[in-house]
């Protein structure tokens, strides 16, 4: 397709697929969802052609990687979903351990896994598996982070304490720490009784067609996934299709041999 406009000609859907049953629509969709997780994010059966690689492809498979893993927590957390966050904090393990300069990031999820699946009661391991996250609005999907929550918390806190002038001592700070929830009503009921609006929230967006328009027509004149030995971005001339491929796996495991050692030792 040389644009948005253009009719399929390779991924076409099926004659008169507009009759079919929800059934068959959802199978469809599934199918074809899969198959492209398949080849463009999980890379099955990638064939590098020639002797060096089109670093511009392996751009596009880890910018899709990146966005796609990103997307999955940002979901598992509205969701509140303790076991598929889980499954995120051993993937983020690898990737993490993978770019050196995250080693903390990884260390903080081997111990976060480790408490889950080993070192804590099943009590507690329940406890903290699904306590990553709150709701404070109710409803599905509308739950936060909670340091997102914590944040946001401290934030309220730093607004009244500032407002304390040369007043502020250990002692007035954490008496009007524990009640600034209170204080927070008490302000919002008063604006509300004085008919005076909260200011609004909701930032205005501008329209995204022309830009996403602008991003396909780079694209279609890129082609990243038609596969050109040798050509590179100037920036990252050397960049990998995936996060995962700068994993050294002698050494991660090197690394998860000592820091379950050293766990142990503490238990």
């Amino acid at each position: 397709m040389a644009s948005v406009d253009d009719v399929p000609t390779v991924n076409r859907f099926p004659p008169n697929f507009s009759r079919e049953t929800e059934e068959n629509k959802t199978k469809y969709f599934d199918d074809v969802f899969a198959k492209f997780i398949d080849e463009y994010l999980l890379q099955k059966n990638f064939i590098v052609v020639g002797d060096e690689e089109d670093h511009v492809t392996n751009y596009a498979l880890c910018f899709i990687f990146l966005t796609i893993l990103i997307l999955q927590l940002k979901d598992t957390a509205a969701e509140a979903d303790g076991e598929r966050n889980l499954v995120n904090q051993k993937l983020l393990l690898s990737v993490f351990k993978s770019m050196g300069a995250y080693s903390k990031y990884a260390l903080e999820m081997f111990v976060s896994i480790a408490q889950i699946e080993c070192v804590l009661t099943p009590r507690l391991s329940e406890e903290f598996k699904w306590g990553f996250f709150c709701n404070w609005r109710g409803g599905a999907g509308n739950n936060i982070e909670d340091d997102v929550a914590q944040e946001i918390s401290n934030a309220v806190s730093k607004a009244v304490v500032q407002r304390m002038g040369p007043n502020k001592t250990f002692q007035s700070i954490s008496k009007v720490g524990k009640a600034t929830n209170g204080i927070k009503e008490i302000k919002e009921q008063f604006d509300l009784t004085a008919g005076i609006h909260p200011n609004s929230v909701q930032h205005a967006t501008r329209d995204s067609l022309k830009d996403e328009r602008e991003m396909i027509a780079d694209l279609v004149q890129l082609d990243p996934f038609r596969n050109v030995p040798g050509r590179c971005h100037n920036s990252f001339p050397d960049i990998k299709r995936s996060p995962m491929r700068y994993l050294n796996i002698a050494e991660f495991h090197q690394w998860l041999d000592k820091h379950k050692r050293e766990m142990s030792n503490r238990i």
